[in-house]
């Protein structure tokens, strides 16, 4: 209400277009006799240019005259953050103070300068950067000697002053020594998990502008915390080492596993030296993948133990070897297959499924209702009772024979081109009766064939 001696008249906002909250409090503002003029002509109803300028200044002037009921609470913060704190809590919607607060609080001032509910701030400026760790939000992990927390880089730094009040400020002037591990000491030394700002700046001049818009936190120099000192503690033989112990075979890279042991190394350990994702294997250069399938093959052929660990070897982790004398996979692989294979005396027939092909025509031959040459029968009563007999071969196929051919090529070779009688009499039957192959399925044609042979035969 606007009250004129012993007038009062409504103040109406809409047709003052005035938007202040004023208007939810009931106020009466007083007017000298002559300030106010209302027109009520139906031509000109409602409030002419003077009377709204006086209105309009009544009441900017009401809005800052209620700034003194909340001034002493400001004024008696002891610093910039926690005046803008006092502002943050008061428009809370939980709190009695919010309507006043509302009305006045972009009136309220600290040392001059305007409060705000929320910090907001450039983290880079000529000169000076901030960035965050922030354990409150983010998990920090592990602290590490080698690598330093990395602080989360940010373009601007949001926060409420309480959050800003409780953020531990740290600033690393140019030419600070070992900056990254005075801060894992800081980072050591934060017990109460609190949000840490990592400020780098050349000097203070350059420093200013954003502790200034940061409002004005307590910040410690970086140089006043010691360099993080680790402590050895007592040494251990135990490695973390990382192994291989299949189960079977794999087709592609990402079916493998990462798995790791902490383990006393011995020198009844099986090893294999890596080089970034590349192993030495044999002298040759695999990958895991080839590596996992090759160790496969020696459980199978029995060359090592099913289920033994080989364990893989990194530049770090080769270090024991100097100290430690484990077994080579590749040496231990050689001398145990020179062991299992006597290379003088090795013959390599066709692979099995070939050899049980030859063996099953024989039985056919051998079981056949008519006359057979006996030059045929011959040559299949050997092929079957070579095949009933102990070995003295081993198939090309066999997973021993696999492994020997990685290990020792040349002798493999040379066990290839090395004649089975068995076998070289096979095949010379049948170059001698061509048609013997191709009608030994087909009984009919069998029968015939071999009753045009008996009868050639004299």
């Amino acid at each position: 209400m606007a009250r004129q001696g012993g007038v009062c008249y409504p103040i109406s906002p809409t047709s003052l277009s005035i938007t202040s909250t004023l208007f939810n409090w009931p106020v009466v503002i007083d007017f000298p006799i002559g300030d106010l003029s209302v027109a009520t002509s139906r031509e000109a109803l409602g409030y002419d240019s003077r009377t709204i300028a006086a209105i309009t200044k009544r009441i900017d002037e009401t809005v800052l005259g209620m700034t003194e009921l909340l001034k002493d609470e400001v004024s008696a913060a002891a610093s910039y953050l926690e005046a803008c704190n006092i502002l943050a809590e008061g428009k809370h919607h939980n709190s009695p103070k919010k309507p006043l607060f509302d009305l006045v609080g972009a009136h309220l001032t600290w040392g001059g300068k305007p409060l705000v509910e929320k910090i907001r701030c450039r983290s880079s400026w000529i000169g000076a950067h901030g960035a965050e760790l922030r354990p409150s939000k983010i998990a920090m992990g592990q602290l590490r000697k080698s690598v330093a927390h990395r602080p989360q880089s940010v373009s601007e730094i949001f926060a409420s002053p309480k959050e800003m009040m409780e953020t531990l400020v740290y600033v690393e002037f140019e030419g600070l020594r070992f900056g990254p591990s005075r801060m894992r000491q800081a980072i050591l030394d934060n017990t109460d998990k609190k949000d840490i700002l990592w400020i780098r700046a050349t000097n203070l001049t350059t420093l200013a502008p954003l502790i200034e818009g940061l409002g004005g936190p307590e910040w410690t120099d970086l140089g006043v915390v010691p360099p993080l000192k680790w402590e050895k503690g007592p040494k251990t033989a135990a490695r973390k080492l990382q192994y291989l112990s299949p189960a079977g075979s794999v087709y592609r890279q990402y079916e493998l596993i990462a798995t790791y042991d902490t383990v006393v190394p011995t020198d009844e350990m099986f090893y294999v030296k890596q080089d970034s994702a590349d192993f030495d294997l044999n002298g040759k250069t695999v990958s895991k993948k080839d590596l996992h399938n090759a160790i496969n093959n020696l459980m199978k052929a029995g060359v090592i133990p099913r289920g033994e660990k080989v364990y893989l070897l990194n530049k770090a982790a080769q270090k024991v070897l100097d100290t430690v004398d484990m077994i080579d996979l590749s040496v231990f692989a050689k001398e145990k297959l020179a062991d299992m294979v006597d290379a003088t005396s090795l013959r390599l027939p066709d692979a099995s499924w070939q050899a049980r092909e030859r063996v099953d025509k024989c039985q056919k031959v051998l079981s056949a209702e008519v006359p057979v040459p006996a030059e045929i029968l011959s040559v299949c009563n050997l092929v079957v009772d070579d095949a009933a007999g102990p070995k003295a071969t081993l198939a090309s196929d066999s997973p021993l024979m696999e492994v020997y051919r990685r290990y020792y090529p040349a002798e493999y070779a040379a066990a290839s081109s090395r004649a089975d009688p068995v076998v070289q009499a096979y095949h010379e039957m049948l170059e001698t009766y061509p048609l013997l192959n191709h009608t030994i399925s087909y009984p009919t044609k069998f029968n015939h064939y071999m009753a045009l042979l008996v009868n050639q035969c004299p």
